[in-house]
């Protein structure tokens, strides 16, 4: 028997050349099992040599890929399946190996880049999912997902939003939420007040508005329990972007200390200095008032600026409680 033409294969028994396989070029026997090269059959049915076998296929399997010269090549490891070359995926591997790998722009990454996050609904094609437009970093794709906040850019018209992360939550925002405040210097992320802020802007300590039981001291911008000096703390309430807020209130002017803003409500007096005159005032413990001359049976105490009374039997004292005048 003469050698056999392209396209057919010898066949011992007959000592015949018999054909190979629709879509086989070359063969060693009659199936699609036994073919070493393969050809198109019409210009829509092509058939390739799959890598590192004999058979004849009309698509390369998964993991390898086609060329035109009706070859079949294995993908890049990484890839579960890929088109052109082999490192061109379109899906990854991640069944049964030890790392799982994420499809991102045509290749497979362990780890998802800033602005996606790793998706697995369909453990055989992981993929690297967007996150939210105002998230850098996120593990999912709302909002609510975030755990980097970036600024958004608006296309028309053009304008740059800073978005903030909330300490308390995953979610960005372009404002803080009450007991945080945007600091400049910190960009993208939210900061604590101080505990006792329960409004606060530009710094910890500045407040707006306290939280329950505290007074807001507007000269400081802080939050006492107990009003500084000249100072009461008022207990009605007053609204700071809509939260009630109370606040201490400026006492009469002749009083140190006091629970009310009217001269009959100190609790201390002091002195008040005026074009470089200084007035002495002293605590009338009878009607919480402050006075310049304390009345008949007490005397001035210039280191406490109270009243004090004379000592028994002294109708009247002066300079000291027992330095009577009159008696």
């Amino acid at each position: 028997m003469s050698v056999c033409i392209q396209g057919t294969f010898p066949n011992v028994l007959s000592s015949q050349c018999q054909p190979c396989a629709t879509g086989c070029n070359s063969c060693t026997g009659s199936t699609l099992n036994d073919c070493s090269s393969c050809g198109a059959v019409s210009t829509s049915i092509v058939y390739y040599l799959s890598y590192g076998t004999t058979s004849c296929v009309t698509a390369c399997p998964s993991g390898q890929y086609s060329l035109t010269n009706n070859l079949c090549y294995m993908c890049d490891p990484s890839c579960a399946t890929c088109q052109g070359v082999s490192t061109n995926c379109t899906s990854c591997t991640s069944a049964n190996v030890v790392i799982l790998l994420y499809f991102f722009n045509s290749t497979c990454v362990s780890v998802c880049p800033n602005n996606t996050y790793p998706s697995s609904l369909n453990p055989l094609n992981n993929t690297c999912s967007n996150c939210s437009q105002y998230c850098s970093v996120c593990f999912g794709p709302s909002l609510s997902n975030c755990t980097v906040c970036q600024n958004y850019t608006s296309v028309t018209p053009v304008v740059t939003i800073i978005y903030y992360k909330d300490l308390n939550s995953n979610t960005c925002n372009y404002t803080c939420p009450n007991g945080q405040y945007i600091n400049k210097s910190l960009p993208n992320v939210c900061n604590y007040c101080n505990n006792t802020c329960f409004i606060c802007t530009s710094t910890a300590n500045t407040c707006l508005a306290c939280v329950s039981g505290y007074f807001l001291y507007s000269p400081t911008t802080n939050c006492y329990v107990t009003c500084p000096a000249g100072y009461f703390g008022n207990t009605t309430t007053v609204l700071v972007n809509g939260v009630k807020t109370m606040r201490c209130s400026a006492c009469n002017q002749i009083c140190f200390t006091c629970i009310n803003s009217t001269s009959s409500d100190c609790l201390s007096c002091h002195n008040i200095t005026s074009a470089g005159i200084t007035t002495m005032y002293f605590k009338n413990s009878a009607n919480n008032t402050c006075i310049k001359t304390c009345p008949a049976g007490y005397v001035e105490n210039i280191l406490t600026n109270n009243c004090d009374p004379c000592q028994q039997g002294c109708a009247e004292c002066e300079f000291n409680a027992s330095y009577c005048t009159q008696c």
